[in-house]
């Protein structure tokens, strides 16, 4: 008596899947959250529901790095739901959030309820950088399921929390020891505080407007970013932490972080896309809306190592940062700029940026994959379930349409701030449809009204958590 034929809950047919290096005509069979196999088009299988890519991109889907959620506390701008809609829509099926929230994330109790809230408001998958500034809690933060340790070089008000900032090379060095201890990574916001503070001065005391060019051209000045790293990387040679660079964007500074990988050290880098993409045109005709970004676009050498750095791997991903503030909020720039919030909602477009890059040839097929997806699962220790397509991993995927350009638009964004400084841009690519551990979670930018809630990825990580522990000799 035969047995009845394998049925899986989700096939992905007719598409070019990149699996294994090469983009190849295969459909992909999902079993519950797993791919059970990828098979020639056409090959039988039946499949409880079917995805058709015909002829499109099937990607893995984005793991962004570099996410403020604003849940809890500033709800009002961004909240776990709405920030996972813009992330579905935009190709992202895990996010991991920053601990600038209120409360912040500084202790294992901070870390379990934002683990709760998120659990229950968050479709796509999430885990959590936790504030690396407060040595008594490093350790314990480990163990309850951080995914690593964040520390902001700028200090001041509110998004710049001062309680999450350091910016004293001897305390650096002792929290860099303790976090090097855990083996798990810790993200720095470099920024030479002081450098800045003085050119700020500075074009305050010459009568320059302070605003929104103000800021971003001081903001942009390289010397306040190369000071920076060049310090944060002696400190990660005395230490041996995982230092990962956010927001890598000068010449120099990309230099230095190249040169500390070629010597074996444990450093990797990333860079968001609005430094890169939004050019000083950009900044004259949207103002706040592209602040702080605009004058690296306008540095020809700055540029080159920007794109030399993307193709080599000296930068390992790309991050959204996406941090959304309100119309009202950016209009404030438009007065004194240094006192205002500045920051961008980057979820709904980010992976589409990069996209876009591949389509114009700027960028080869791997090297997206690997800028965002299996480079920030490697990074988080997660690349034996994320970050590929190959039987055995999380179905987390993406169908991206190359065919024609596709217009951004305010109307079409998901995060709650109901903005994008990429409005009307044009890209090459669009996301048709996000993929989340086998249930597809958006079509069309649109997000499944029954999508279920994502996972905490990181937690329970035991056999991780008890390694990280573990004394060194």
């Amino acid at each position: 008596m035969g047995h009845a034929p394998r049925m899986f809950s989700l096939r992905v047919s007719g598409g070019l899947v990149y699996t294994d290096g090469l983009l190849l005509a295969r459909d992909i069979l999902v079993s519950g959250e797993k791919i059970a196999d990828l098979v020639r088009s056409g090959q039988p299988a039946a499949a409880e529901r079917v995805l058709r890519a015909d002829g499109r991109l099937v990607l893995p889907a984005m793991i962004d790095m570099h996410v403020h959620a604003r849940d809890p506390g500033y709800t009002y701008k961004e909240d776990y739901r709405s920030m996972s809609e813009a992330a579905a829509a935009g190709g992202v099926s895990m996010v991991v959030d920053m601990p600038n929230v209120e409360p912040p994330t500084l202790s294992p109790e901070d870390l379990q309820d934002k683990q709760a809230i998120a659990s229950a408001r968050s479709i796509v998958d999430v885990a959590h950088w936790c504030s690396g500034v407060n040595e008594d809690q490093i350790e314990p933060l480990a163990a309850a399921g951080a995914a690593g340790f964040k520390i902001v070089q700028l200090s001041g008000e509110y998004p710049r929390d001062p309680r999450l900032s350091c910016n004293d090379d001897g305390r650096l060095l002792r929290l860099f020891r303790r976090i090097a201890a855990t083996g798990l990574p810790c993200v720095v916001h470099p920024f030479n505080q002081r450098l800045y503070d003085q050119l700020v001065a500075d074009l305050r005391a010459e009568g320059v407007p302070p605003d929104w060019r103000a800021l971003s051209r001081v903001y942009t000045t390289s010397a306040i970013w190369d000071s920076a790293v060049a310090s944060l990387l002696a400190l990660q040679e005395l230490t041996g932490v995982r230092l990962h660079v956010a927001h890598l964007h000068s010449a120099h500074a990309i230099e230095m972080v190249r040169r500390a990988k070629q010597e074996g050290r444990a450093v990797t880098a990333e860079i968001d896309p609005k430094y890169y993409t939004l050019s000083l045109d950009d900044l004259e005709r949207l103002h706040g809306r592209a602040c702080p970004a605009g004058y690296v676009a306008s540095d020809e050498a700055r540029m080159a190592a920007i794109r030399e750095a993307l193709l080599d791997g000296t930068i390992d991903n790309v991050s959204s940062d996406h941090a959304p503030h309100t119309a009202e909020e950016i209009k404030l720039l438009e007065g004194d700029a240094f006192l205002a919030a500045a920051g961008l909602p980057m979820l709904d477009v980010t992976f589409m940026l990069v996209l876009d890059d591949y389509v114009s040839g700027l960028l080869p097929i791997q090297r997206v994959v690997e800028l965002v997806a299996s480079a920030p699962a490697a990074i988080l220790g997660i690349a034996d379930r994320k970050g590929r397509l190959a039987v055995g991993m999380d179905a987390d995927l993406v169908v991206v349409d190359t065919s024609s350009p596709h217009v951004i638009r305010d109307s079409d964004v998901r995060s709650k701030v109901g903005w994008t400084p990429y409005d009307g841009r044009v890209v090459g690519a669009r996301i048709e449809a996000c993929v989340r551990r086998g249930e597809i979670i958006a079509r069309d930018r649109q997000v499944v009204s029954d999508a279920t809630t994502g996972q905490e990825v990181l937690d329970p990580r035991p056999a991780l958590r008890a390694k990280a522990l573990e004394p060194t000799t």
